[in-house]
């Protein structure tokens, strides 16, 4: 049984080398659209990811620092969920939405 274990361990690693080995030689793997441009949903998305991974980040700190115990999940409309990570979403979602408020406010006066 552990000789057939090696055996695909060494299979897979050699057709992962074999496949590095023909990327590099030719571009057969390259994306179909070099160039492409991101769209409008997928940029804020990407950014709504971005700070909230930042304010998630900042949480877990927090809470490690002071010792503050944290459930592990919470139930929201029947699914569960971390709750820093879902607190950090709301936030993120909010801050958004107060920036655009902002920026409107601005324009109008």
């Amino acid at each position: 049984m552990d000789l057939k274990r090696w055996a695909l361990f060494a299979l897979l690693l050699g057709g992962l080398i074999a496949l590095a080995i023909l990327r590099s030689k030719t571009n057969l793997l390259r994306p179909l659209h070099p160039n492409g441009t991101a769209s409008p949903l997928s940029k804020a998305i990407s950014e709504l990811i971005g700070i909230a991974g930042g304010i998630y980040l900042s949480l877990e700190l927090v809470t490690t620092f002071l010792d503050i115990s944290v459930p592990a999940t919470i139930k929201v409309y029947g699914l569960g969920f971390n709750p820093l990570a879902l607190l950090s979403m709301i936030l993120a979602a909010l801050q958004t939405i107060g920036i655009s408020v902002s920026r409107l406010r601005r324009v109008r006066w």
